[in-house]
């Protein structure tokens, strides 16, 4: 029986690059959404040899969502790199578009891609948070109930469906594939690999590195969280960009938000144990296509 790398190796065609102008973008970060994307993000734009872009949530989607809106506007946001080494962006909505991985070729097809994969379940519970957090569900809403109404929970947590779709147009070779738990489990190694697979100095740094991003709690207050994003987004929209990020590096925002936060609260075993069952199948596909070791997700516990 053939492997699932040699299946998704025989249906990758092969496919001519488009002649066009020199593209400004080296690298791209496609996901997968809340399996530290963020921390990633950071540590890259952290780096002295490359500029990170970003809109005012981060991510720019031109490749998902703002397609239309042209080149031009894309690279706009790489117009004051300095003269970086590498440029690079993270869109955690490329990972599951239909469309982004054709239009990403037809952009750049020798762009490196950055790709962040987490327990399948651990993910999928933060996501939950992340809707709770964002006023999307309700406060104290069951994760039973979001994954009743909402099916990219699951979706997104597919991860060897989603990379099949990316392979359809570029070779295993372009991605970096960054293990969620290993990744914390040693930051260093992680930024090292990172960063000679972008094409900088692997020797840098991060004063940053153990600083934790984005975890995943629940707003006490509504009110004060969504005060803070709009703050952000308001001194992002008069081209404040940097003092923001000036804010950032004195723990201000951090501290707020620690403030305002509790902890999401534990999954329930039993469930947990079916969600792991459910995402078996596919892990072990992806573990093939791989050839790394994921039994860290054979869990059937989450807090």
């Amino acid at each position: 029986m053939a492997s699932a790398r040699e299946t998704v190796a025989r249906s990758t065609p092969k496919l001519e690059p488009v002649a066009r102008r020199v593209p400004r973008v080296d690298f791209l970060g496609i996901g997968a959404q809340k399996a530290g994307t963020s921390w990633l993000h950071r540590m890259l734009g952290a780096h002295p040899q490359i500029f990170m872009a970003q809109a005012e949530d981060k991510d720019l989607k031109f490749f998902s969502a703002h397609y239309d809106y042209g080149y031009a506007w894309y690279e706009r946001h790489f117009a004051d790199d300095g003269g970086a080494a590498r440029r690079g962006e993270f869109s955690t909505s490329y990972f599951y578009s239909q469309e982004a991985p054709a239009r990403v070729r037809r952009y750049n097809p020798d762009v490196r891609l950055v790709l962040s994969l987490r327990d399948p379940v651990d993910r999928l519970v933060s996501h939950h948070r992340h809707e709770i957090r964002t006023g999307r569900l309700g406060a104290g809403v069951p994760l039973e109930v979001g994954l009743a109404s909402n099916p990219s929970y699951v979706e997104q947590s597919m991860y060897f469906t989603q990379l099949a779709r990316w392979l359809e147009h570029f070779p295993l070779a372009s991605f970096h594939i960054v293990i969620f738990e290993e990744l914390f489990r040693d930051p260093a190694r992680a930024l090292r690999d990172l960063y000679e697979f972008v094409g900088v100095s692997p020797s840098f740094v991060p004063s940053s590195m153990h600083e934790k991003v984005n975890e995943g709690r629940v707003p006490r207050s509504r009110l004060v969280d969504k005060g803070v994003q709009l703050s952000t987004a308001a001194l992002r929209a008069v081209g404040a960009g940097r003092l923001v990020e000036s804010l950032k590096k004195t723990g201000l925002e951090k501290k707020v938000k620690a403030a305002n936060s509790r902890a999401g609260g534990a999954l329930d075993p039993r469930l947990a144990a079916r969600l792991h069952e459910a995402f078996a199948a596919e892990n072990e596909k992806l573990a093939n296509l791989l050839e790394r070791d994921l039994s860290i997700w054979n869990r059937t516990s989450t807090s």
